[in-house]
């Protein structure tokens, strides 16, 4: 793993590049949806799919911020300033034209192996509402949980009236396979994955979040149409399970169907 990068960087043809990622996030894809899932909803189709460029297109990348240690997501806002969070525990944030600057107010966060702050992801309302999500883990070496921290961003500068709505169960030593990756519909529902911390069994456990992608409302209420929520001893926020340590999360804009990959060697 590199354990920093020089910097943030952009390049100067976006439409290209959004079909060329498009099309990367196609590689170890795996539906995410309700329970039973129907096979024929997770074909892709003719319509689905999506056509590389005929031909080659050359990109420029242009430093605009850095370095960061150990860069772990980007959230863009809409004055076009960047959210970046670092794993070892800063929020910084990146305005045009100017250098990166650390956004105060964060919780206590574990720092160890891959512990640390994890994603970060903009309300729908965000210009409106200024609210902000954060995943991270909390507790301590011997025991740690995944955190979804709800909060507001005040003047760029620091984070308010922060709840915590969403922590994962049960506590866990093993600080790696954590998954915490969001993403946000646009009618209020938040999603998490959640890695099975080296121990598969637990991803097979309703009783147990690790392993799982989980649905929750974003003011942090269970949805009642979550597929276990009636079921004895299940986690109530649970809507996909089995899974081995989902790090990418993704809504299609177009369909709404929820894509998730897995971070493991040869598909496991």
């Amino acid at each position: 793993m590199i354990p920093g990068v020089e910097g943030i960087y952009r390049q100067l043809r976006i439409s290209e590049m959004k079909g060329i990622l498009s099309l990367g996030l196609l590689v170890q894809l795996a539906l995410c949806a309700s329970f039973p899932l129907d096979p024929a909803s997770a074909r892709i189709t003719e319509q689905d799919e999506l056509i590389a460029p005929a031909s080659p297109t050359e990109f420029e990348a242009v430093r605009i911020a850095g370095p960061f240690e150990f860069p772990w997501s980007i959230a863009f806002l809409p004055d076009n300033s960047i959210l970046v969070t670092e794993r070892p525990g800063r929020l910084q944030l990146i305005q045009p034209g100017s250098v990166a600057r650390e956004v105060a107010g964060l919780p206590p966060i574990l720092k160890k192996d891959l512990a640390g702050l994890l994603d970060v992801a903009i309300d729908p309302g965000f210009a409106e509402n200024r609210i902000v999500y954060l995943s991270y883990v909390h507790g301590t070496a011997a025991a740690s949980t995944i955190r979804v921290l709800r909060a507001k961003l005040d003047g760029n500068r620091m984070l308010v009236d922060p709840h915590v709505i969403f922590e994962s169960y049960p506590a866990t030593r093993s600080a790696e396979q954590l998954g915490g990756r969001i993403a946000i519909t646009s009618d209020g529902y938040l999603f998490l994955t959640l890695g099975d911390r080296w121990k598969p069994e637990r991803a097979q456990d309703l009783s147990d979040h690790a392993g799982s992608i989980v649905r929750i409302r974003a003011d942090g209420s269970i949805p009642k149409d979550n597929p276990f929520v009636s079921m004895h001893g299940a986690r109530p926020e649970i809507w996909s399970y089995g899974h081995r340590n989902p790090q990418g999360l993704a809504i299609d804009a177009r369909t709404g169907r929820l894509w998730s990959h897995e971070h493991g060697p040869m598909g496991r």
